[in-house]
């Protein structure tokens, strides 16, 4: 009977439901960012940005509670995309009065977390869609850090309809939508 997969692995994999239901918010955050008109493309893209990183955290909950078996790095990942998600929605007064110097700043490096956390996972078996979906979030945290006010809703955009792009490409070529649930499923019965 051959393992499952990822059985050897330090973290599990990353499921393809959760990378193509981040991939698809991505895209979508992105695009409501560009349509968006006016000065307060900046604001409009920390809110989605918050509820972005909090959709992935909460998706990490619904597979942890699927999943049985390594589940500190599921809790892990639902931390970080939570924490980040709540520094913009929690207080959302906080977020009208001190952007982009306070809040871009602390959601750039919950950004960076959760994006450490995911590039983490990949490494330790989580596969390479969680390698594309860390990266996202690590790159999306440095244009929130480190761009000019002016291009930051451009970057920022740009990478999430790159990275949601590749990581839907990632999720389509890793795990077939037909054919790979009835491996699967076969590979576990034996």
């Amino acid at each position: 009977m051959a393992a499952p997969p990822g059985a050897g692995a330090i973290a599990p994999p990353v499921p393809a439901w959760l990378v193509r239901t981040d991939a698809f918010a991505s895209i979508a955050v992105a695009l409501l960012v560009l349509t968006q008109p006016g000065a307060d493309h900046l604001l409009v893209l920390l809110a989605l940005l918050g509820v972005y990183w909090l959709l992935g955290g909460i998706l990490e909950l619904v597979d942890l509670g699927i999943g049985s078996r390594r589940r500190a790095w599921r809790l892990l990942g639902a931390i970080a995309g939570i924490a980040a998600g709540m520094v913009v929605l929690r207080e959302p007064l906080w977020s009208t009065l001190l952007v982009p110097a306070l809040v871009a700043g602390s959601l750039g490096w919950f950004g960076l977390a959760a994006g450490g956390v995911r590039l983490l996972r990949a490494v330790l078996g989580g596969g390479p869609a969680a390698a594309v979906l860390g990266v996202e979030s690590v790159l999306l945290g440095l244009v929130l850090l480190r761009a000019p006010p002016g291009v930051l809703v451009w970057a920022a955009a740009a990478v999430a309809i790159a990275a949601g792009t590749l990581a839907m490409v990632v999720a389509t070529w890793r795990w077939p939508v037909r054919g790979g649930q009835r491996a699967r499923a076969r590979e576990l019965t034996g």
